[in-house]
């Protein structure tokens, strides 16, 4: 095995000579994204955020009527840390419409999670926002964000489940462009389809 970093408090990435296999320990781990479209995700039809056109390019709109709902699946990817209590941050990327009000109490969007793997389901939900003025002085993208987060699972091939929300703000129509976690990342991948580290 060959190994980089700091050596003395173990912060390194090994490489495995025999397959190539390579693993960021302890402070070396790093954040990836899994992102959802709004666009491509479901969500019972009567509560769907709107879709509209801008720039030529279609996006998802969520009114301040404040009952739009999206949401989607996905497993966590075979990159993702599964030892060590990995952590996963939802987040949202948004964006207020041209031409609309930034209000005087900005948005709110709820994230609901649940994490399924062979242990046993996980679930809860956190609230993100932006105020009015970080709407106006970021009209092209404003990135809300959970910086504590929730516990991901020790296991390959976890399943997560995010659904956004609008649930408060007086601004205008915002659109969120994406949606979904940051995750901890200690591979490249696994080591087989079905085992996350070589033995």
């Amino acid at each position: 095995m060959v190994q980089f970093g700091d050596l003395d408090n173990q912060n390194v990435v090994n490489i495995r000579h025999d397959t190539g296999f390579m693993e960021l320990l302890n402070d070396g781990t790093v954040y990836e994204d899994l992102n959802f479209d709004p666009t491509r995700s479901g969500g019972p039809a009567s509560q769907r955020p709107d879709e509209v056109i801008i720039n030529n390019v279609i996006h998802s709109e969520f009114t301040n009527s404040n009952n739009q709902i999206c949401g989607a699946a996905e497993e966590i990817p075979h990159n993702a840390k599964i030892i060590g209590s990995p952590v996963h941050l939802p987040h949202a990327h948004i964006f207020l419409k041209s031409g609309e009000s930034s209000g005087t109490t900005g948005v709110e969007f709820t994230i609901h999670w649940e994490l399924r793997d062979d242990a046993g389901t996980t679930f809860g939900s956190v609230v993100l926002s932006a105020t009015s003025a970080e709407l106006a002085a970021n009209p092209h993208k404003f990135t809300i964000y959970d910086p504590t987060g929730f516990a991901g699972s020790d296991e390959l091939g976890a399943q997560v489940a995010i659904t956004i929300e609008r649930t408060g703000g007086n601004a205008g129509d915002v659109i969120v462009t994406s949606y979904g976690i940051h995750y901890e990342v200690d591979t490249v991948g696994s080591a087989e389809v079905a085992e996350k580290y070589p033995t």
